[in-house]
């Protein structure tokens, strides 16, 4: 600006202020009548107003009076939300007539009071400190995290007016609090608040943990400290859900363990950096323990924040925290870890040896189902073929034998798991039934040599009796025995071998797994029959009942094939009854 320019303005002003001198006085009229209360004009020596004057009720109970008495020399950034600024400027109209009402009783008012504290030079405005009192209420009130305290106002307070006034301010103010309304939309938007009415935080962003643990506003102030993390880890929703609710689950129980001295915590709260230390390194050691829990997360240097805690008290609250959410992990929701697998290996299709390392850790029962799970995956032809290094062959042989992906180096592997003469019986069995713990079961039986079942011809047994009857009558005749009857009894013992022998011999062989060969030849001896014709007889009356051959010799011992083992216990079962 030119200098020129500046004397130009100077004498513009100069002419509009001698312009306003020019102008006639505004009278204005006061209307008698309408005028209620008393005003006080006095700025020397204090005058009691006479106590005719007071009815027991504020002087002044107009809103826009007390609003204009008050000079708010800074306004907070929340105001600008409407409904914040209007609660808090009503609630300080509120404590003002209380006030107001208070100071009548002792033949004075709030602007007399405010006036003396002028002229003897306070710099505190009684108007300003009960609005403040108000604003921090209102503030406490919807945001959830907010813990304003007005102690400066309430000490200038107590200083000039006494605690009796101090006390009647604070009850006042718990009774306005309740007539206060739920946040509107823009208040909820201001103070990111959630559907139960929490700060939306990102270690809780729909506040469903801390009202789940119900926390504190002090204990949701402190656990605010902790730094966010940002890794491999934070990538995968459902391991992030494990670790905070395990996280906030600890320090809910070191909060209210009082032999851990979890008040410390909540008490060296900011601007002090030890609360935030320590929580910060509980939040790392938790962080550890849950990567212990995944395969395909790497472990993290934890020492310095172990040295942390187990300097804050000589490891007693370390000592915890690893018990407590070893617990914690052991007893955790299965189908949480499956989630969380599921997720990685959709994102990450070709980690193949993460996947195997966490198979490994499954039960059997529980490597099936996963199997099943994946294998429509892109690399579970790489999955089966890791599978087969370990000790899960036969789950990998199954997969690919049944799909048919096999291949000729895999027979090599298929053999040193069962004896290769079984190896249609195999094939029947992965074709005709989904892979359980009882088809694994059956599979693992193949390794042992097959049974050999004894095919018996009925016509040739029925010709060899006869001749075996033909040669007793002749020897019977040569000899001139008179026991007419002994031929039939003994062709009797051959026809008549009854059932409830056979099903004692075949109990014999359910309770025992087996009967020896000698022992059944005796018994093949007392019906003069040879081993063969003895056991043919039995699998013969157990025929219509199972359509198969069903004792077999193994060696030297007489058993029941094994997938006739339940049949035959029916049958056995069904003679008793």
């Amino acid at each position: 600006m030119e200098f020129d320019d500046i004397i130009k303005l100077i004498n513009d002003l100069t002419s509009d202020l001698s312009d306003i001198k020019k102008r006639p006085p505004i009278k204005r009229k006061v209307d008698k009548d309408s005028t209620k209360g008393v005003i006080d004009i006095s700025f020397d020596d204090k005058v009691d107003i006479p106590k005719e004057k007071f009815d027991g009720k504020p002087v002044i109970k107009d809103y826009k009076y007390w609003i204009l008495k008050l000079d708010r020399h800074y306004k907070s950034q929340a105001m600008k939300v409407n409904q914040l600024n209007v609660a808090s400027l009503k609630m300080y109209a509120h404590l003002c007539d209380s006030l107001e009402e208070c100071f009548n009783k002792k033949y004075t008012t709030v602007a007399r009071e405010s006036s003396k504290l002028r002229r003897e030079g306070v710099n505190y405005d009684i108007y300003y400190s009960i609005y403040l009192i108000a604003e921090a209420q209102v503030l406490n009130f919807y945001n959830p995290l907010s813990n304003k305290d007005p102690i400066k106002s309430y000490n200038f307070l107590k200083s000039h007016f006494g605690n009796e006034l101090v006390k009647l301010i604070q009850k006042r103010v718990l009774e306005l609090s309740k007539g206060l309304k739920d946040p509107d939309i823009k208040t909820r938007e201001y103070f990111d608040l959630t559907d139960n009415n929490k700060v939306s935080m990102w270690w809780d962003p729909k506040g469903i943990l801390r009202e789940k643990y119900d926390f504190s506003k002090k204990e949701e102030l402190a656990i605010n400290q902790i730094s966010k993390r940002n890794n491999v880890l934070w990538k995968n929703q459902y391991i992030i859900d494990i670790l905070l609710d395990m996280y906030l689950a600890t320090v809910k129980q070191i909060f209210n363990n009082k032999d851990l001295d979890g008040e410390k915590l909540l008490n060296i709260v900011s601007p002090y950096q030890s609360s935030k230390i320590i929580l910060d390194s509980i939040f790392l050691i938790s962080e550890s323990n849950v990567r212990d829990k995944f395969a395909f997360l790497t472990n993290i240097n934890t020492q310095k924040s172990i040295d942390v805690i187990k300097d804050f008290d000589n490891g007693k609250m370390y000592d915890f925290i690893e018990n407590y959410q070893e617990a914690y992990l052991d007893n955790i929701d299965k189908e949480k870890i499956s989630r969380a697998y599921d997720l990685y290996f959709k994102k990450n299709h070709n980690k193949t040896k993460d996947f195997i390392r966490y198979v490994e850790t499954l039960s059997d029962s529980e490597k099936i189902k996963v199997l099943y799970e994946h294998e429509n995956d892109e690399n579970f032809n790489k999955i089966l073929t890791e599978l087969l290094k370990k000790d899960d062959e036969i789950l990998a042989l199954y997969f690919l034998y049944k799909k048919k992906i096999n291949r000729g180096n895999h027979d090599k592997i298929l053999f040193g798991v069962i004896k290769e003469e079984n190896y249609d019986e195999f094939l029947r069995l992965i074709n005709k039934n989904e892979l359980t713990l009882d088809l694994i079961a059956k599979i693992k039986n193949l390794n042992k040599a097959k049974t050999k079942k004894i095919k018996i011809d009925n016509k040739k047994i029925d010709i060899s009796r006869a001749n075996l009857n033909k040669t007793v009558i002749m020897v019977n005749e040569f000899f001139e025995i008179d026991e007419d009857n002994d031929l039939f009894e003994k062709e009797e013992n051959v026809e008549k071998c009854s059932r409830n022998t056979y099903n004692h011999i075949l109990k014999d062989i359910l309770s025992k797994g087996y009967i020896k060969k000698d022992q059944l030849s005796c018994l093949a001896k007392n019906d003069s029959m040879t081993l063969n014709t003895y056991l043919g007889k039995i699998n013969e009356s157990l025929y219509d009942y199972i359509g198969d051959q069903t004792l077999v010799i193994e060696n030297d011992k007489v058993i029941i094939d094994d997938f006739y083992v339940d049949m035959i216990k029916e049958y056995v079962s069904g003679d008793q009854d």
